[in-house]
């Protein structure tokens, strides 16, 4: 988050109003994780993601928000995310070409952040 937001005072209120939530967007995540894994490992491909974004409520107008902003904030997430995952290479155990539990919270936030400020 530190790179999409800069101010320290807001970094904290958006973690603040996020915190609550957390518990829901990591059980989204885990019942999205059982449609379609990658081998034994839970996660999210473009599909699945794609999938819930059209069945948000309004989320993509095609004004705002379009389909192609999901898959550009998918893309963003999935190419930064092993870079930036703080474990040896050899250790980290996240499929190609599919999100796991913090890269689908940051690829929220990404869309959060498009879609409202």
């Amino acid at each position: 988050m530190e790179k999409q937001i800069r101010d320290p005072t807001e970094r904290e209120h958006i973690i603040k109003f996020l915190r609550p939530k957390y518990g829901l967007i990591r059980e989204t995540y885990k019942h999205l994780a059982c449609v379609a894994p990658a081998g034994n490992t839970p996660s999210l491909g473009m599909n699945v993601i794609t999938d819930v974004m059209l069945r948000c409520n309004d989320f993509i107008d095609y004004k705002l928000t379009k389909l192609s902003d999901v898959d550009l904030a998918f893309i963003a997430t999935n190419a930064a995310g092993n870079k930036q995952y703080p474990f040896r290479q050899d250790l980290i155990n996240n499929p190609e070409r599919q999100l796991i539990r913090y890269q689908f919270f940051e690829m929220l936030m990404r869309l959060a952040l498009e879609r409202f400020v």
